[in-house]
């Protein structure tokens, strides 16, 4: 069994898909209990857990690469899946982030490089302490969520290749092992 939050969210994903590319062909798989796994040939990477408490499989990690091209929102129902812990969705036409990816209480990756986000909502506080990568590169960002360096365990963060005009002081606050990348930008 398939965490019916989980589905519902990639089924938004794969109506985009379609909708954006009309030669696109679905394809769906199944499991031995007959639920529904959607694991179109697009959706290059899922990763599931599964929980044998409640014998359902959790999805914690979703990597869009190659389907990204036709992916222009992440849907808000992100916020339904907890159990999410990595979320790469790169090529694509994305603009914004949806405030509702801030409540993941699980997410410590976070790789939305090569959109077109022109804004991220100032918001990563309210993120798990343990938020390793953030990955913005190749967007149409001018500024830094200043929030960002409030993340103690973040190793690594990427802003290559956007506007950014200035940096925040609160970079004073990254710990010294964080590896932040800010090649060709406007600083």
């Amino acid at each position: 069994m398939y965490d019916e939050v989980a589905v519902e969210f990639l089924n938004e994903i794969v109506v985009q898909v379609i909708n954006n590319n009309p030669n696109f062909h679905n394809e769906c798989y199944w499991d031995t209990n007959n639920n529904d796994i959607l694991d179109p040939l697009e959706l290059s990477y899922l990763e599931w857990e599964f929980s044998n408490l409640n014998e359902t499989n959790y999805l914690i990690g979703i990597e869009l690469i190659e389907s990204g091209n036709y992916i222009d929102s992440i849907p808000s129902s992100i916020q339904n899946i907890n159990s999410l812990k990595n979320i790469t969705i790169k090529n694509s036409q994305i603009t914004d982030i949806p405030i509702e990816i801030f409540n993941l209480n699980n997410l410590n990756t976070m790789n939305l490089s090569n959109n077109e986000i022109n804004f991220i909502p100032n918001m990563f506080d309210l993120l798990d302490s343990n938020f390793r990568l953030i990955d913005f590169s190749n967007n149409n960002l001018i500024s830094i969520p200043s929030t960002i360096f409030e993340l103690s365990e973040l190793q690594f963060i990427n802003f290559n290749n956007n506007y950014i005009e200035s940096l925040s002081a609160d970079i004073c606050n990254l710990n010294s092992v964080v590896t932040l990348s800010l090649f060709e930008n406007n600083l």
